[in-house]
């Protein structure tokens, strides 16, 4: 994999336990949402540790929203019938 104009051996990490951590907003126009980004993809940089001696890893993410509740004024009319 090239990081930064450089090759590196990166080795896949699965996810073997989840603790999924959800940031919750409440907006200006009175809707609540949340939003969760969790990991994809974990790769270890091979031969690569941090200043601690800890392995480096690259995590790609996927971002989730969920709408919470909404004021009815700013929700789609609903069908007469």
């Amino acid at each position: 994999m090239e990081i930064f104009g450089h090759e590196v051996e990166v080795t896949d990490v699965e996810i073997v336990e989840r603790k999924e951590h959800v940031s919750q907003y409440r907006l200006e126009d009175g809707a609540v949402i949340r939003v969760a980004t969790p990991p994809t993809l974990i790769r270890r940089i091979e031969g690569q540790w941090n200043a601690d001696g800890n392995p480096v890893y690259i995590v790609i993410v996927g971002t989730t929203t969920n709408v919470i509740s909404a004021p009815d004024e700013i929700k789609r009319p609903k069908a007469p019938g």
